[in-house]
Formats: C-alpha cells, sequence, structure tokens
C-alpha cells in the first residue's frame, strides 16, 4: 500500500523480512517471496524473454524499486532492488 508503514527486520546487519499492515479487504492478510536484486526492471523484462508475466510492473515503494512476476506455470513472486 503507497506510504503505509512497515516493519524491516535485520539479521547481522542484512534485510532479510519487511512487513506492514494491510486493510484487510481490499488487500488481504497474505505472505509473498521477495528476493533480492540488482536490478528489478531487467528482471521483470528477463522473466518475460522466458516465458513468465508480469503482475505488477516495476514499480517505486519506499526504499526500494519492486515488481510481481509470475513463472511460465502461474507462480507468483517479487522482486526488489534497493532504491538509489
Amino acid at each position: 500500500m503507497p506510504n503505509a508503514p512497515f516493519s524491516r527486520w535485520l539479521r547481522s546487519g542484512r534485510l532479510v523480512a519487511v512487513a506492514t499492515a494491510t486493510d484487510g479487504v481490499a488487500v488481504p492478510p497474505h505472505w509473498s517471496v521477495n528476493f533480492a536484486v540488482r536490478d528489478a526492471d531487467a528482471i521483470a523484462q528477463h522473466a518475460v524473454a522466458l516465458g513468465g508475466g508480469i503482475l505488477m510492473a516495476p514499480v517505486d515503494t519506499p526504499g526500494f524499486r519492486s515488481a510481481v512476476i509470475r513463472d511460465p506455470q502461474g507462480g507468483a513472486f517479487a522482486v526488489s532492488a534497493i532504491a538509489g
């Protein structure tokens, strides 16, 4: 959700998880896998080239550039690159 507060969990100084609240209606409670990448745009384009799809085009989020990708079998996952 744009501008939503979120919590970051660190282990040995490295980001390992993020959580944010949802309204429980428009965005139901859920979990997802999000891979850290260097370039979310390039990974999204590569996924399409390999037969996958884009569920959420790369977008700037607080501190990250993120995308949600669908693999050729329909599995969904996110990728995020640290902004800046």
